[in-house]
């Protein structure tokens, strides 16, 4: 899965990523995660080594996590900026 968020320009990207990566250390052992700036664009890649519905909920579980911690640090730096 990939995931491309394209912010406001590569400064802002980087802020989030920084801040993002603290929360990339308990991942589970059957899901590989990346995360990178390019362009300004915020690009996430997972791949899930599924071999039960657990793996899969998991998955889904990580996903979820990340797109909420990504949402606070935007709503963050919006306020900043604000």
């Amino acid at each position: 899965m990939k995931l491309e968020l394209d912010l406001v320009d590569s400064k802002v990207c980087e802020t989030v990523l920084r801040a993002l990566r603290p929360d990339n250390v308990d991942v589970p052992p059957s899901i590989l995660l990346g995360d990178e700036c390019m362009d300004g664009k915020l690009i996430l890649s997972l791949k899930c080594i599924c071999s039960s519905p657990r793996d899969v909920l998991s998955l889904r579980n990580t996903v979820d996590d990340y797109l909420a911690h990504l949402q606070v640090s935007l709503q963050t730096l919006n306020r900043i900026e604000s």
